[in-house]
């Protein structure tokens, strides 16, 4: 925005005065810049090598020796997934869906479930779901 243009008349006729005006409006609209770039720089989506590290050990969540950013980003999407689930029985499926999207969770109907992921994970992935009282994981 042209800034020196909202000036009355009187004062666009002082150079010394517009030059301050025009000084300090471009020092706001530079920290405007800077504000509006800040969500993009610390957005999971949008972090890659070490910054989605450092995002993901601000989470408590260490990165596994020699996991891809794809995969650790989804590492950490799941364990935020869990610990935004409320618990309930009935909301489990919805968030192993947002947890794991393309994957299957099969009830055995014998007390487990087993559940099958889209994509490599490390180690063991039953600590990753959300799993109510009294159900194992096969």
């Amino acid at each position: 925005m042209d800034y020196l243009s909202l000036l009355t008349s009187g004062c666009r006729a002082l150079p010394r005065f517009t030059a301050f005006v025009s000084s300090v409006m471009k020092q706001v609209e530079d920290l405007i810049d800077v504000v509006e770039e800040i969500p993009a720089a610390f957005s999971l989506g949008g972090a890659v090598g070490e910054q989605l590290g450092l995002m993901g050990e601000g989470f408590g969540i260490p990165r596994p020796q020699g996991m891809t950013d794809e995969d650790y980003e989804r590492l950490i999407r799941m364990k935020l997934a869990r610990w935004r689930w409320d618990g309930a029985n009935d909301t489990v499926e919805a968030v192993i869906a947002e947890m794991n999207p393309g994957g299957v969770v099969t009830d055995n109907t014998d007390g487990t479930v087993m559940v099958s992921t889209a994509g490599a994970l490390p180690g063991d992935v039953s600590e990753l779901y959300p799993i109510p009282a009294g159900i194992g994981m096969a």
